[in-house]
């Protein structure tokens, strides 16, 4: 597959040198082969990297430059692109007939693109990346990349197509001779390209030789290799002039043979390598007898599809006929992808609870502003905004749809008096649902909708259009940017319709003037929106967050500390009397006995020793009390317990403790959580718990893994959270959930105080459980506690 792709790369280079500069000679073709197979062989990761960095711009730069030369040399800003769907190569019935001498090829095609591709390439970058997260995320940026490039295409396309006088074959000298040093630009990027993709193809080729059949470590080898596959591939190219036929050829070979058995090992089947070669026979068989007896001549159809279902049938049907171990559902997922698995299916869940249980109304109160003077400050500006739009609309305009504009001056007055005047209502009167209703007259109704219709009806007038863009500007700032978004896609569609159809007015529907304009104006806000105001939001969510959390975790304090304060003045009130007591009598009973003891006689000193002795024990139990009392906390009282998904919980935490508490730690979380743990509980006191644990964990561990487990077994609740940090001393295990006790690992003058774990012991064993901690082999430390079900 790689040295096809090779060739194909060696003939569009002589197919360039022959377009461009009329030059068709073998030993140029040669020369031009050894340099590129000379650069690939020997140029090491440098040329890689400068090659790839040219592809970048070449893609990023140089293609949309292409599509606006092609535009400009055809000078015809007034494109319809009606007329080009109606082309007859945009004909999808006449693409799909079967009459169409060439439906069968583009049948091959179709199918070719409709799989996914697995080519030598790919693999090379896949197995670049670090982990599987970076290898997701960068095929969604490339997908999004290419989505872009793909449209430019089409439009450069639509071009084209406009220009029936143009003929094919003198395309690109009409547009190279149109501009100079254009037709360098454009050889110098092909070449580049040329060489970048030459390159990737034999370092693949190369590196599976010789590491999967050689078995060889030394660089002269892979310099030997890369060289003789690299000049295969040139003799090849020598051989073949079509390029759709090459290209084809190598799809009908690799396609069915290697991409079909990894695409099912990719969804989960599993098989040995008996099966596979007899899948791969069968397609290789079927690849010669269709060349052999020239049946796509015959059928008009290549090998690539009849292949690969000779390849299913065979490979399918060997692996049950002939028992082999595996099937579907064999096949173990890593814990990473069961992680990324679970997390996804998490967000589908939470993305269908949330639109499930969406509601508008609160929504819209939600978005509010918090202080009353925003009210006032934004009446004045919609009265501003409007009035200067209305002023510069030509009175002809106006006197034509006076009905129209008198709507739009009539609401924006009466909704900005009412804005302007919402600090100063009674209180009785500042109902929430009447203020939204405004608030939503003054946002859309009239800073989106009316402003936008304003710049229609005044031909998109340039000071109305500045107008029009700070009024969106001014929206951004106060709701969030996609609701900003949404609110002026909707806004500006539902302004032309009413445009086209309560003015009377015809817009001029051309790619110079109208649509231009509005898809420009949507795009660029949208780009200012994700750009600019999109991070700033999301900053100030997560300060928000961070602070309604810390503000929560304030609050816990306060509270306890007014228990606290509690406890602390019923021990006062009780001190006194409870040791007075018992003291009175030891002390007096004992200077008695001392100053008398010659004169008592032994009845009156044993029953005085008794009295001692019993209050002795009457004040040890006191203290005994007391410290049981001081350590039973703020928590001695009963829980509010109620029956929550105890997984849900979990990971709401893990989640908040991670976007508060990692402050750039490379920390990894690994989480094994089994869905859906119903447990009763008090879910306040069990969500500090996690808190203290998590927090603990990310505090103390500075890079490396934190693993959370929570299960349900037979009769209880298991969770355990082990990090790669300090850990805690082998004989500080029991002690380290005492109150105000804290490990000698941590332990430092400004430090904590040792309060969370002896909290999180408290909740738990109020909860029916207990907890403990303890270390494995390379002394990392594990919280683990149980809670009966």
């Amino acid at each position: 597959m790689a040295i096809g792709r090779i060739a194909i790369q060696f003939h569009i280079a002589s197919l360039v040198l022959e377009l461009f500069f009329g030059i068709s000679n073998f030993y140029v073709n040669l020369c031009l082969a050894t340099f590129i197979i000379s650069y690939s062989a020997f140029g090491g990761v440098k040329s890689v990297t400068f090659t790839e960095a040219v592809q970048f711009f070449t893609y990023s730069a140089v293609i949309p430059v292409i599509g606006i030369i092609v535009w400009n040399v055809f000078s015809d800003p007034t494109i319809s692109i009606d007329s080009n769907v109606q082309h007859h190569l945009t004909d999808l019935g006449m693409i799909f007939n079967y009459t169409n001498p060439k439906f069968w090829i583009s049948l091959n095609i179709f199918i070719y693109f409709a799989i996914p591709s697995l080519g030598p390439s790919i693999f090379q970058r896949i197995l670049m990346a670090k982990d599987i997260h970076q290898i997701s995320r960068t095929f969604f940026i490339s997908a999004i990349i290419c989505l872009c490039l793909s449209v430019l295409f089409i439009w450069i396309a639509i071009l084209l197509l406009s220009q029936n006088a143009v003929d094919s074959s003198q395309l690109f000298s009409q547009i190279t001779k149109s501009y100079i040093g254009f037709k360098g630009l454009i050889v110098g990027v092909i070449m580049a390209m040329i060489i970048s993709s030459t390159n990737s193809y034999i370092n693949v080729a190369t590196v599976s030789f010789i590491n999967d059949i050689c078995k060889k470590t030394s660089l002269r080898y892979s310099y030997v290799t890369a060289v003789i596959i690299g000049l295969i591939g040139f003799v090849i190219s020598l051989y073949t002039k079509d390029l759709i036929n090459i290209f084809l050829l190598l799809t009908s070979i690799y396609l069915p043979i290697i991409t079909l058995p990894l695409i099912l090992l990719i969804y989960g089947f599993k098989s040995t390598a008996k099966t596979f070669f007899i899948g791969a026979v069968a397609a290789l068989l079927t690849i010669i007898v269709w060349q052999l007896f020239s049946l796509r001549q015959i059928i008009g159809i290549y090998p690539i599809l009849p292949a690969a279902i000779i390849n299913l049938i065979f490979f399918l049907g060997s692996h049950y006929i002939l028992k082999q171990p595996g099937g579907f559902g064999s096949l173990k997922e890593p814990l990473s992808v069961r992680l990324i698995k679970q997390e996804r299916r998490r967000k589908f869940l939470g993305l269908f609870r949330l639109i499930k249980n969406f509601n508008p109304l609160v929504y819209w109160n939600n978005t509010l502003p918090r202080q009353e003077i925003t009210y006032s400050y934004v009446g004045i500006f919609i009265l501003i905004s409007i009035f200067s739009s209305l002023y510069l609309t030509p009175n002809s305009r106006i006197m034509n749809h006076l009905n129209i504009y008198n709507i739009i001056y009539h609401c924006t007055l009466v909704t900005s008096a009412i804005l302007i005047t919402y600090p100063l209502w009674p209180l009785r009167f500042q109902k929430k649902y009447i203020i939204s209703l405004f608030w939503f007259v003054a946002n859309f109704g009239i800073l989106i909708f009316f402003s936008s219709l304003l710049v229609l009806s005044s031909n998109f007038y340039q000071l109305q259009l500045m107008s029009s863009i700070i009024n969106l500007l001014i929206i951004a700032t106060l709701f969030r940017w996609h609701t900003t978004l949404l609110m002026t896609i909707i806004g500006v569609f539902v302004s032309i319709e009413f445009y086209k159809y309560f003015m009377d007015e015809k817009l001029l529907v051309n790619i110079d003037s109208f649509q231009f304009k509005v898809i420009y104006f949507i795009t660029l806000f949208s780009g200012l929106l994700i750009v600019f105001l999109r991070p700033r939001q999301e900053q100030e969510r997560l300060v928000n967050l961070k602070n309604t959390h810390l503000g929560d975790r304030v609050s816990f304090r306060e509270q306890e500390l007014e228990k606290l304060l509690d406890l602390k003045h019923e021990f006062l009130r009780n001190i006194n009397h409870e040791i007075n007591t018992p003291l009175t009598g030891i002390i007096s009973l004992g200077e008695t006995l001392w100053a008398n003891y010659d004169r008592f006689s032994d009845d009156q000193r044993r029953n005085a020793v008794e009295i001692i002795a019993k209050s002795s024990i009457r004040l040890n139990s006191l203290i005994s009390n007391i410290l049981d009392f001081s350590k039973l906390s703020s928590l001695g009282y009963e829980l509010n317990k109620d029956n929550i998904n105890l997984s849900e919980l979990l990971h709401e935490r893990i989640k908040i403790c991670k976007k508060l508490y990692l402050n750039n730690k490379k920390l990894e979380f690994i989480s094994e959580i089994e869905e859906n743990i119903i447990f009763k509980c008090d879910p306040h006191y069990i969500s500090h718990t996690f808190d203290n644990l998590i927090i603990n964990a990310i505090s103390y561990c500075n890079d490396g893994i934190i693993k959370i487990d929570l299960q349900k077994q037979e009769n209880n609740i298991l969770f355990t959270i082990k990090d790669d940090g300090i850990g805690v001393p082998k004989e500080e295990l029991q002690s380290i959930f005492g109150v105000f006790v804290v490990s000698s690992k941590t332990r430092t003058p400004a430090g904590g105080r040792g309060m969370g774990l002896a909290l999180c012991k408290k909740v738990i064993e109020l909860h029916g459980g207990k907890i403990w901690a303890e270390n494995d082999k390379q002394g990392k430390t594990a919280f683990v506690f149980t809670m009966p079900l």
